[in-house]
Formats: structure tokens, sequence, C-alpha cells
């Protein structure tokens, strides 16, 4: 299941499958309210109300995002008898939420995608490079292609600075600070991965999970917490994490002095799925038990201290946290 949060508390919107739907391309899109409001003055809808948004009946729900402004969804889907027919579409995300005001995003097919800060563009992988797409339906071209980058990591929250991938021919991984103005600044290579990257609201510091290869014939990665100080490119190593773990979600608190992030513990997948395991990690292994981890952040200056910092693991089971705007 995936969620995002409406940026005023009010509901959130997520994919979820029917109890006993091993399909994982069977999602529907939902919203539920949460019984809170940063309005303090306006009256608040109870929690647990579910709603349909968009159902999978001809088209396959491959992946949503919903604009920082909490006002657009855009959508990543596929055509259930026709796989020439794949896309992006978007739709407003207040008021009377209905299918009937999907509209397509007219361009190429491609693959990760998010909103841009500024709630008016999308920036999805094509190719070999990155494109900015307008979210409007009379666009003829795209705003932008960056053709060194095939992955868009994080914005920061004033849309100024991303984080992106570079992919190699060597297989190895650069990530880059891109600016709006500026030269780009290279600031991590690996020959792992690059699983997820966020800026902190507070400070020039990027906190990534990254992943490094381990020496042996059986190809094996090791993940770990890193943060980054965006302006002198110094890492500080934060966190180990247990070698073949990939499947780990973080989220920065809107503060910037939290960094929760889950443990998920998977069994291989079977052809005949076990009755008590419908949850699945992102390369389909069945979830048999998730921890979920809170890490104390100090500035990244303060490195001694930071040290001798260490996560405290909640009182929780669940995964992919994530922190309320």
């Amino acid at each position: 299941m995936e969620f995002k949060s409406y940026p005023n508390r009010e509901k959130i919107l997520f994919t979820a499958r029917a109890a006993g739907d091993d399909d994982p391309l069977s999602a529907k899109l939902y919203t539920a309210t949460t019984g809170i409001s940063t309005y303090k003055e306006k009256e608040v809808a109870e929690p647990g109300q579910v709603k349909l948004v968009l159902d999978n009946q001809k088209y396959e729900i491959l992946k949503f995002d919903l604009s920082p402004n909490g006002e657009t969804i855009v959508v990543q889907r596929g055509n259930r008898k026709d796989p020439s027919d794949y896309g992006l579409w978007f739709m407003p995300a207040t008021g009377k939420i209905s299918a009937k005001n999907l509209k397509q995003v007219e361009s190429e097919p491609g693959g990760e995608f998010r909103i841009t800060p500024d709630s008016q563009a999308v920036a999805i992988s094509q190719g070999q490079g990155t494109a900015i797409l307008p979210l409007q339906t009379d666009a003829s071209k795209p705003l932008d292609f960056l053709p060194q980058f095939g992955l868009v990591q994080a914005f920061s929250k004033d849309g100024t600075r991303a984080a992106m991938v570079k992919f190699n021919t060597d297989y190895t991984r650069d990530l880059f600070l891109v600016t709006s103005q500026g030269p780009q600044k290279p600031l991590v290579k690996t020959t792992g991965s690059i699983v997820s990257c966020l800026f902190d609201p507070a400070s020039p510091t990027l906190y990534c999970l990254l992943t490094q290869l381990l020496p042996g014939e059986l190809y094996q990665e090791q993940p770990y917490l890193v943060a980054i100080d965006l302006k002198t490119g110094e890492q500080r190593p934060l966190l180990v994490l247990p070698a073949g773990q990939r499947n780990v979600r973080m989220s920065l608190s809107p503060d910037g002095l939290g960094l929760l992030f889950d443990q998920v513990q998977s069994k291989p997948t079977t052809v005949q799925s076990s009755p008590d395991s419908k949850l699945r990690t992102d390369d389909s292994q069945q979830i048999a038990s998730s921890q979920l981890w809170l890490m104390p952040l100090l500035p990244i200056t303060d490195s001694k201290k930071s040290k001798a910092i260490k996560p405290d693991q909640l009182p929780l089971v669940g995964f992919n946290p994530q922190w309320l705007p």
C-alpha cells in the first residue's frame, strides 16, 4: 500500500487491494479522512471515511503522486488489454473527486516520476534522461529535458534544487545536486544503488539511503544511511543496515529533527501465497514482519555529538512510515 497525506492533514490518498487479492496490479485508489486538520476553525470530518477515487477495471494503477499544494493527483496507468495505452493522467484532488475529470499528459511513456514543488509540472524518466512535463492537456513539448540524468530522487521544498541520479556505462551511479542556477555538483558515486534521498527543510543537508556492492561471487548490497552537507560535500554516515535490506522506506520530519524508517523482514515468494501474509515488498517478496525506528537528527556540523546518536525502536509494527506535513 502506498499513501500520501494532504497538506491540511484532513485526508490521505492511498492505494489498496481487496482482502485475499494477491495481484499487485489490482489496487484501487482511495481517500480516507484522518479526523484532524491544520484549520482550527473548520469543522473536521469524522476519521476513517473511505471513498473510492479510481478503480482498476480498464486500467492498472501502477503509481500515483499528490501535488505539494494538495490540488492535483497524477496517476501512472496501463490499459489491461492494450499495452500501448500507457502513461500519465492527472485530475483535481479537491472538491468532488471523479475519474470523469481524468486528463492524459501528452508525452512519450516513461518510468519513475514525481510532481515538481510548484505543483505545475511532473518530472519523469524517459529513455536515458529526465523530462519536465507541464500538467496541462495542450502542452506540445516538455518544459525541459535533462539527458544526462535518468532519475530525480528528490526536490527541495522551494524547488530550487534537485537530487538527480546519473547511470554510468560501468554500472556505477552518481548522485548530483542540480540547482536552478549554477553548475551541477557531484555528491556521491556508488557501485550499489541510490535508493532514496530527502532534503532537510531546515539546513543545507541531504539525507540518503544508499547501498554499496559487497565483494564476492554472490550479488549482495549493503544499505546505509548518510547525511551530506550540500555546501561542502562532506558525508557523515548515520547507520549501516543489514545486508540485503533494500526495501527500507524513510520519512523526514517537517522540522528536520527526526528520521522515521522501517526494517522489513521478508520471506521468498512462493507460488501458493500463505494466507497470513498478503503484504509484499517492491520486489514481490511476502512481508513477514516490519519494525519502525526513529533516528534523532542534529545539524551535520555537530559531528561529535551525532556519532553518539542511535535510532530508537518504536513500540509499533508497520512499514512505509510517513510524517504528516
